[in-house]
């Protein structure tokens, strides 16, 4: 199965954009024509900034997840358009330990934790965020790494 959510990506790159350069545009167009209107100004570029900042604390991250073949592969990045690191995980198939999705912040913040078991030892990777994949989609990515839990479990006991 693949799950991809580039399309909500694009799009909140685009609001990202927008939410940066709003501010700015607003501001000189609204300081040339009316200069006695700074306090609107004011308050609407603190409301534009405390968005910004609430979608940055999401952490929304592209997302490609696939489990085809002998090995899960995951890459993601962040979603704004200037700050992008791109990552990516794969795990062979019987090697997954634990695979755990969490929510925080009221619900709108999911995390994937992920743990792979190693010659050394259990492995936990840092948390992917899926906040930007839909409802939907997440189940489709627990329930894929739920059959390979209990895959990697079944292979574990022979």
């Amino acid at each position: 199965m693949i799950i991809d959510n580039r399309l909500p990506t694009a799009k909140l790159r685009i609001v990202f954009i927008l939410l940066l350069f709003t501010p700015i545009t607003l501001g000189v167009y609204i300081y040339a024509i009316y200069p006695s209107f700074s306090i609107s100004l004011v308050v609407l570029t603190i409301l534009l900034v405390i968005t910004y900042i609430v979608l940055h604390f999401l952490g929304f991250y592209y997302v490609f997840f696939s489990d085809k073949g002998n090995k899960i592969t995951i890459r993601y990045y962040y979603a704004h358009p200037f700050l992008r690191k791109f990552k990516a995980l794969e795990i062979p198939k019987g090697m997954l330990a634990d695979a755990i999705i969490t929510s925080s912040f009221f619900k709108l913040k999911h995390s994937l934790h992920l743990v792979q078991r190693t010659r050394k030892g259990d492995f936990e990777y840092p948390p992917i965020s899926l906040s930007l994949v839909n409802k939907k989609m997440r189940t489709q990515i627990q329930k894929a790494l739920a059959e390979e839990l209990k895959a990697s479990r079944v292979r574990r006991k022979n």
